[in-house]
């Protein structure tokens, strides 16, 4: 698998990034309380493997050129101060699971709930 050391792409369904040699796609999803937001669902890994913590950060370390790409696409960035979303069926299908972030870190609460996460289906 070639080695990429970051690359993404917007897609209809989300994000998908590149980054050493795994792949992964953050996708949106609509909430409630708000008209639109874009939130981030970890969705599927290339290998079945569920993504580290390192590869969390880099939508953080990469905000900048996602949002620029975001908005040029018609969506909504991510916030400045907030990157986060919530964990949604995970239990129950155990095929996607949610990490929440402030300033680019990873809180205690969510964390837990990441480490608990099961194996997720690859990309197809």
């Amino acid at each position: 698998m070639e080695y990429k050391e970051f690359f993404f792409e917007l897609r209809s369904k989300g994000i998908y990034i590149e980054q050493g040699c795994s792949r992964f796609i953050v996708g949106y999803y609509e909430q409630a309380q708000l008209k639109y937001a874009t939130a981030v669902q970890w969705v599927r890994d290339q290998g079945g493997h569920i993504p580290t913590m390192e590869q969390a950060l880099i939508l953080c370390e990469h905000r900048r050129e996602i949002n620029e790409a975001l908005l040029a696409a018609g969506q909504k960035p991510i916030s400045e101060e907030y990157f986060w979303c919530r964990r949604q069926h995970a239990i129950k299908q155990g095929s996607n699971y949610i990490v929440r972030m402030y300033n680019g870190y990873i809180d205690q609460c969510s964390r837990d709930y990441y480490s608990a996460a099961r194996a997720i289906i690859p990309v197809k």
